[in-house]
């Protein structure tokens, strides 16, 4: 069944966009963490909030040592100073 002229002839954009995706959580700063979000982005435009690595260490070595710094990824990391624990916000 052939499409009516009028849908034809439209200059309509009819092009979708990928819906937004915001994922927050301090788990996302080590890049190994963030390998499923590379898997998402394929289906959302995505934004990853997670913390500053700090001077932390994870099995005895400093945490940077776990961030693959060399890693293109398909979606807009911002990393953000993490609150100081014991402070309200009252």
């Amino acid at each position: 069944m052939p499409f009516p002229d009028c849908l034809e002839k439209s200059d309509a954009d009819v092009t979708v966009a990928k819906p937004a995706l915001l994922v927050i959580g301090a788990t996302y700063s080590i890049s190994s963490n963030r390998r499923k979000l590379c898997a998402l982005a394929d289906y959302f435009d995505i934004t990853c909030a997670t913390s500053k690595l700090s001077d932390r260490s994870f099995y005895g070595l400093p945490i940077q040592e776990f961030e693959d710094i060399n890693s293109q990824e398909p979606f807009l990391l911002r990393r953000l100073a993490e609150f100081p624990k014991g402070k309200r916000t009252d």
